[in-house]
């Protein structure tokens, strides 16, 4: 979908597949953001005193909600963001479960005070050690592409080290931000330890220049330089996890089936919207022919289409304005290179913002 504000300033979310409407997000106001900040505040006082036994306890909770919820869950982030639904389940909620189980067995130890080895010269009979305590309020800003997964286990690791939590979603994923607040509330967690904040740029700016004390954001490199900016007023510390334009080197002495099947699911994978996605290959030359007839070979099999159905390999993109570059850069490298494959028109759907896969060989190391 593309971000769809309502007069009566909601988000409206659509399904990408279908366009259908999953529902609506009150966007929150300058003055709730500020009063959730405060609210955050307050509880952080005595969710950083809380044992860290009782804070892990609480988080196991969150896992047992989220394994009875997960079908749910998995539908709710297919019909938003349109990736098939096994993916929702592989790549969206069995990282956060995961994450649960890790903080269990690692928490304390990563948490623990670390003896510092001092110089017995100028520090004799002197003991130091390094003592980890929260920071107070933490701001997670999301992406759209992995709108559960991102956030919930940034935020699991944030509350396990004592510190409560604000996400603000992607303006594109909505709904799947206020199940993430749904299911922390049934699994006990204390009111003010975890909050949303809905809206797109403004809101976020609001969020980033209140009495936060650290900024995590997720997203795209000039998001990731505008929230720096922000942060620079306040001299918040930032964590920026931004795009990538990965590529995969491919040498001559390869097993050409197995790498023609690691490229295409890395490729493809949420229709190739991660940020780890294998976007160009470099291939040396006496391999080249082969694995792009083989790379040819797995992609015409692959089956784009509606998330939801069980047979589907490739979603659509999330909106209107991905659909258009992507096919605007398909079109610019096919006029300077060869298009090994281009998936048929006729098996592309309708109704929803889809594109088929195509490989394109012999692009220029100048284009972008």
């Amino acid at each position: 979908m593309s971000v769809e504000l309502t007069p009566e300033n909601t988000l409206r979310s659509r399904n990408p597949a279908t366009l259908e409407v999953l529902g609506e997000a009150p966007v929150s106001s300058q003055e709730e953001i500020l009063s959730r900040v405060a609210a955050a505040r307050s509880a952080s006082q005595s969710w950083r005193a809380l044992p860290l036994i009782e804070r892990l306890s609480l988080i196991e909770r969150f896992a047992a909600v989220l394994e009875r919820r997960k079908d749910e869950v998995a539908e709710l982030i297919t019909k938003e963001t349109g990736k098939p639904l096994m993916e929702s389940y592989s790549g969206e909620v069995f990282g956060p479960l995961e994450t649960c189980r890790w903080l269990r067995r690692h928490s304390a130890r990563l948490l623990s005070p670390e003896k510092v080895r001092l110089n017995p010269l100028f520090f004799f009979g002197k003991r130091s050690y390094n003592v980890y305590e929260p920071l107070g309020v933490v701001a997670v800003i999301s992406p759209w592409n992995y709108a559960f997964s991102i956030p919930v286990s940034t935020m699991l690791t944030a509350l396990a080290a004592g510190n409560t939590v604000i996400v603000k979603p992607s303006p594109k994923t909505p709904m799947t931000a206020l199940k993430i607040a749904e299911l922390f509330e049934e699994a006990g967690f204390p009111a003010g330890a975890v909050s949303v904040v809905i809206g797109d740029r403004v809101e976020a700016r609001s969020l980033v220049l209140s009495e936060v004390d650290r900024v995590v954001f997720t997203g795209s490199v000039g998001g990731g330089r505008a929230i720096m900016g922000l942060a620079a007023h306040r001299l918040h510390p930032v964590s920026l996890e931004l795009g990538g334009k990965h590529a995969a080197l491919v040498l001559a002495d390869a097993d050409v089936d197995k790498v023609a099947e690691a490229i295409v699911w890395a490729a493809f994978t949420n229709c190739g919207q991660a940020c780890a996605s294998i976007e160009r290959l470099y291939v040396e030359q006496p391999l080249a022919r082969k694995l792009s007839l083989k790379l040819a070979e797995l992609t015409r099999a692959l089956r784009v289409g509606d998330g939801m159905k069980p047979d589907t390999d490739v979603g659509p993109l999330i909106d209107a304005a991905a659909r258009r570059r992507l096919q605007e850069a398909v079109a610019r490298a096919a006029a300077v290179a060869e298009v090994a494959y281009r998936y048929p028109e006729a098996r592309v759907p309708s109704g929803g913002f889809f594109v088929g896969p195509a490989i394109v060989t012999g692009v220029p190391l100048t284009m972008h």
